[in-house]
């Protein structure tokens, strides 16, 4: 019995070197603008990713660039930077096609597993409006 209890507490805390406790909510922006996504990271982690909607495109960093904002190969208006308690994703000059789910994945390597933490942000992106008159008044 003493085995199976120091085995599930292992476990236990194994899973919870750390754990994604907060970042950005989903967000309104107006197209144009630059857009800043975080994730909040409690603990120790490996590497952090930045995706959007069905891994379009990805950054990667690790927790070795800390504080470093690496431009992202498969986005050349985006930006990562990992800190040892958050990742963000920038983003420049917003536009509609930008609209959509972006995922912040968080990962510790334990042994021959990788352990990971998700964090889902929904993007809308605002156009700014107009209004002009024609002829005389």
């Amino acid at each position: 019995m003493l085995k199976i209890s120091l085995f599930l507490i292992f476990t236990v805390a194994k899973v919870r070197a750390y754990e994604i406790t907060g970042g950005s909510a989903d967000t309104l922006i107006v197209a144009g603008e630059r857009l800043e996504l975080s994730c909040e990271i409690d603990g120790e982690y490996d590497f952090c990713s930045w995706s959007y909607s069905d891994d379009t495109w990805a950054c990667l960093t690790n927790v070795n660039a800390d504080g470093e904002e690496l431009p992202c190969e498969d986005q050349e208006r985006a930006t990562i930077t990992g800190t040892e308690g958050s990742c963000t994703l920038g983003l420049e000059d917003i536009s509609l096609d930008d609209q959509g789910e972006f995922t912040c994945l968080v990962a510790k390597i334990e042994g021959t597993e990788v352990v990971k933490s998700v964090h889902l942000i929904n993007v809308e992106v605002a156009m700014p409006a107009g209004v002009e008159f024609g002829g005389d008044i």
